[in-house]
């Protein structure tokens, strides 16, 4: 880390930029947010984002001109890929002014806002199907369906997915107890007929029931999420559909519960969510699909 005396909006060198980017995760992982612990996948993902920030200005330029000009760049991708660049730059700012005891350099740089998606994207479930052919059946390949279904069947975050342990689940019922979650509170789902069985298919082909963790790296010991990111990326490209995401499994599961008749709070209920805003956008979508289908059937 550099001393408190030289200024922030400069040129770092990019050994420099790596060392400020260690400490901020140190101070991320050790300082709790309003009482609570922070979150390792919001920490992953800036990390992510920074080092991209940092890979592409190989030159050390860091000042608000340059970060707007990038956040710029990546809303130009992607409008998710520019809110997360402003986010974690401005996390990482802030972090720095606190350290050093100066100005936020980033004060003045905005989160480009979120707009509501015309068409929410989600994992159909041919596509599901496709994705779990790609499969095969090696261990592996055990593994990664077991995972797509755990998805499909739950609507779980990749996260949560992530940190189950076997005693997390009644193997009777289905039922998956969620005990550590994004706003902190535990929660239930199941796993249907489907995700059971492919779950003890997976089980079975480990042949270590011992262990605590349901989901073991095949280099050995618990998949990180990160790692869980990448094995749903190569198996949605092998199956064609490489849009389709974890996350889109989290949204393919609300429109699914919606469509099959499911009320909006016991949705909320499953997912975890404390606020009508997300399952509004699902219902939302649903309605208009809905209603157009009907008007079909009506005038013909």
């Amino acid at each position: 880390m550099r001393t408190k005396s030289e200024s922030r909006e400069k040129v770092y060198t990019m050994s420099e930029m790596k060392g400020e980017l260690r400490a901020f995760e140190s101070w991320w992982k050790v300082t709790p947010y309003k009482g609570k612990k922070r979150s390792s996948l919001t920490l992953s993902e800036y990390l992510r984002v920074l080092g991209h920030y940092v890979e592409e200005h190989p030159e050390g330029e860091y000042t608000l001109a340059s970060c707007r000009e990038w956040v710029a760049a990546e809303m130009d991708r992607a409008p998710s890929a520019g809110r997360w660049a402003a986010r974690a730059l401005k996390a990482f700012d802030k972090w720095q002014a606190g350290e050093y005891d100066e100005p936020e350099v980033l004060a003045k740089l905005e989160v480009p806002a979120d707009p509501t998606p015309t068409k929410i994207p989600m994992a159909k479930p041919e596509e599901v199907a496709k994705m779990v052919a790609a499969c095969g059946g090696e261990w592996v390949g055990l593994r990664d369906a077991a995972m797509i279904h755990c998805l499909r069947s739950t609507g779980m975050r990749v996260g949560e997915l992530q940190r189950m342990v076997m005693e997390d689940i009644d193997l009777e019922t289905g039922v998956v107890t969620i005990p550590k979650t994004k706003n902190g509170q535990v929660r239930k789902s199941r796993l249907d007929p489907h995700a059971m069985q492919a779950l003890r298919k997976y089980r079975r082909g480990m042949g270590v029931a011992e262990y605590p963790h349901v989901w073991e790296s095949a280099l050995g010991g618990q998949m990180r999420p990160h790692s869980i990111q990448k094995r749903f990326t190569a198996r949605a490209v092998a199956a064609g559909v490489p849009h389709v995401t974890p996350h889109s499994f989290r949204r393919g599961f609300a429109m699914q519960f919606f469509r099959g008749g499911g009320a909006q709070t016991y949705l909320m209920t499953l997912c975890g969510w404390n606020s009508n805003e997300m399952p509004g956008r699902y219902l939302k979508a649903v309605a208009e699909d809905e209603s157009l289908a009907m008007h079909e059937r009506i005038f013909g």
